[in-house]
């Protein structure tokens, strides 16, 4: 009986929610309410529930009414390093790490005061680009750029105490991503998965490695891990996807996955490339393809499928895909390059898409979206290149009808 009534209010929620999608009203967010830049990269909610917003000429801080601006003042180590922000992270003890590519800043959330780790930037070669920070407590973190992953310590004043535990062996590779899981660290470049143990005082100690020459086959693009599954999918740049089951002392090789299989014939006279792989709630492994659409493949029940945008209105609105995010109520929203937001109903495969009205000032202020973010109240975010940011609930219908 309480399966029946779950399955009931999950029906009752996504009906509800679906309805509104041709009604979709958006406010835009820019200019008036002190937003003055136009591009937007990144998006983070804090602990608190401030919205930070990194672009290239700044970053903002949005507190549901108006905005505040930050920026680099030359010779101020109490502001930003640069004023061009890339990522935005946050760390267990609430200091967000501001990633630009000359380095990064720290803001304490509590205290709200920057600071620059000279030290630790200073290390940085000019061709290191920043990928990726992960705390692992709330004295280390790791970090991981194009050349090097990097052990950082923190201290109680929150200095910065590093040390380098490894380096790309070859100069003309570079890192891609990195996950641990389990005890092991995993560590991507174009040529090969390497596995490291996680020893003592979080050091890696190397157990084997995975190569792109030993599968005979094109270089790595990205990976993904499946806490629930234990299992890890490794993309090859073109067109094939590994599945290895982790729950082996070395990972265990289960299936190859041949993406031409997944493409249209009027599809396949294009070059596949692999951007990106994602793994979502649903056990949806997304397949993020240059100029060339989304491929979904269910890793349960290994159905598959290949999202590309034709004359057809109800097809995806553009084949380049930027970012794809799934909302409480079960919709998929894709956010995409030249063709504004596309919605699909995962029971109705046609999609609805949501596009830039001139004349309607609640529509989306351009086509050009860069990323979605969906906030702690279910609100979704949408970052576009040329004007701002806008929003809209998906799911207000029935998280308060009455409004």
């Amino acid at each position: 009986m309480n399966r029946i009534i779950l399955l009931f209010l999950f029906l009752c929620c996504y009906i509800s929610s679906h309805s509104q999608i041709k009604n979709t009203r958006f406010d835009r967010i820019y200019d008036i309410h002190g937003l003055n830049q136009n591009t937007v990269g990144c998006l983070h909610q804090d602990k608190s529930g401030f919205l930070w917003i990194g672009t290239p000429n700044g970053l903002f801080r949005y507190n549901g009414n108006e905005f505040k601006s930050f920026i680099h003042q030359p010779g101020d180590d109490n502001t930003l390093l640069n004023s061009s922000i890339d990522q935005i992270y946050e760390d267990f003890n609430e200091y967000l790490w501001l990633v630009s590519n000359t380095g990064v800043s720290l803001y304490d959330l509590n205290k709200e005061k920057f600071s620059t780790p000279k030290r630790f930037n200073n290390q940085l070669n000019t061709d290191e680009r920043i990928l990726k920070i992960e705390a692992i407590n709330k004295e280390e973190l790791y970090l991981l750029t194009t050349k090097k992953i990097y052990l950082i310590k923190v201290d109680k004043d929150y200095n910065l105490n590093y040390s380098i535990i490894k380096s790309v062996s070859n100069p003309h590779l570079i890192y891609r991503t990195f996950s641990f899981y389990k005890g092991k660290f995993y560590l991507l470049d174009y040529s090969k998965l390497d596995v490291f143990n996680i020893g003592a005082d979080q050091k890696l100690d190397h157990l084997y490695s995975i190569s792109y020459q030993d599968l005979k086959t094109d270089t790595f693009s990205s990976f993904v891990i499946s806490k629930e599954e234990d299992k890890l999918f490794l993309s090859t740049r073109y067109n094939l996807i590994y599945e290895y089951e982790l729950n082996w002392e070395k990972i265990k090789l289960v299936d190859t996955i041949d993406v031409n299989n997944f493409m249209d014939d009027t599809q396949k006279v294009r070059q596949i490339n692999i951007i990106k792989i994602e793994l979502d709630r649903n056990g949806i492994l997304w397949m993020k393809l240059m100029a060339n659409g989304i491929l979904a493949f269910d890793i349960n029940s290994r159905k598959s499928h290949h999202y590309y945008h034709t004359d057809e209105k109800t097809s995806i609105s553009s084949n380049i895909v930027n970012d794809v995010l799934l909302d409480a109520s079960g919709l998929y929203w894709f956010g995409t390059g030249h063709g504004s937001i596309s919605i699909l109903n995962p029971f109705k495969k046609p999609f609805h898409n949501i596009s830039n009205n001139y004349y309607r000032k609640q529509s989306l202020s351009s086509n050009l979206v860069n990323a979605l973010y969906i906030d702690k109240n279910e609100k979704l975010w949408v970052g576009l290149l040329t004007r701002g940011w806008t929003s809209v609930n998906p799911i207000i219908s029935w998280k308060n009808p009455k409004k």
